[in-house]
């Protein structure tokens, strides 16, 4: 008597699983509410800065909704760092998940910079349209979301992302890194003798704030592409000594007109310019002192760099 063999392709897809669908594929099954906008940029913050214990040129994915001023998605990462190579990869991520679930609290307040169009249902759904300020992040965008029919264009100019992006630098909350300057220890030496020197000569004396010295260093200037400094000797008004240094005479000038500035401002503008100030690394140290005793104190050295 013969028996049976059991189906051995039926045996082995009994009790298979499906995969899970992908962040795209759940997308897909979304509402699709063509009405929506959202507009994002990808950017790269071409200085080192302190965030989260560690030290990088980090690299800044936002997308918000256009019509509210919600932020759909953020991230900040390092580019160097391993498995971050692919920056559009990042930024389509951060779209995608955004889409899927929203941040339950959005980093800024940007409504007030937007139009009033009342506020959308929350949840997952499907933009009619995406503008973002990168040609190259639109191209991916086009070809990966290809099957969600969604307009993606590149606009030059995203003035709203633009100041949404500014808020968003506030809330994070960067420090800025350390300055420093590589130089031969050999140049040490002589270089404190020529400081030396310069401080008893007292040139704040004779020479006021608005003169631009050029200072020449060639290949030893403090980052690439500097060559020379423009100064500026403080101390005429006998309220503060040394020299601002600065990597163009644009600049100088640019500082001397904003210190004129501070010179004429009102008291109530003074303490807006102090609270910033306290805001800046180091400036909590400015938090005991009587604004009584700090007005004068920025007036004058405003009124110093002014000449």
């Amino acid at each position: 008597m013969s028996q049976k063999r059991p189906n051995q392709k039926a045996k082995q897809g009994a009790g298979k699983r499906p995969s899970p669908a992908t962040p795209l594929q759940r997308l897909a099954t979304a509402p699709r509410q063509p009405g929506r906008t959202l507009m994002g940029t990808l950017r790269q913050i071409d200085e080192p800065v302190e965030y989260e214990g560690e030290m990088f040129e980090p690299a800044i994915v936002l997308f918000i909704d256009a019509h509210t001023g919600e932020t759909r998605g953020v991230t900040v990462f390092d580019p160097e760092e391993e498995g971050s190579e692919d920056p559009y990869a990042i930024a389509e991520q951060v779209l995608v998940e955004g889409l899927l679930n929203p941040p339950e609290e959005p980093l800024g307040e940007f409504e007030h910079l937007l139009p009033e169009v009342g506020i959308p249902p929350k949840g997952a759904f499907v933009p009619g349209r995406i503008e973002v300020d990168d040609p190259a992040l639109a191209d991916r965008l086009r070809r990966d979301l290809v099957n969600l029919h969604i307009t993606i264009q590149a606009q030059e100019e995203l003035p709203l992302i633009d100041e949404a992006f500014d808020v968003l630098l506030e809330t994070l909350g960067f420090d800025e890194a350390p300055f420093e300057w590589e130089i031969p220890d050999d140049l040490l030496p002589p270089l404190y003798d020529a400081a030396h020197a310069v401080e008893a000569l007292a040139p704040w004396r004779m020479v006021a704030s608005d003169t631009a010295i050029k200072v020449e260093l060639g290949q030893l200037g403090p980052v690439d592409g500097i060559q020379a400094l423009f100064v500026s000797v403080l101390g005429l008004q006998e309220t503060a000594h040394g020299i601002a240094g600065y990597f163009s005479e644009k600049d100088l000038h640019a500082a001397l007109s904003a210190g004129r500035e501070i010179a004429e401002l009102s008291d109530e503008d003074i303490d807006q310019a102090l609270e910033m100030i306290q805001q800046m690394p180091g400036g909590d140290q400015m938090q005991t002192m009587p604004r009584e005793l700090l007005r004068p104190m920025l007036r004058e050295m405003a009124g110093e760099q002014a000449g």
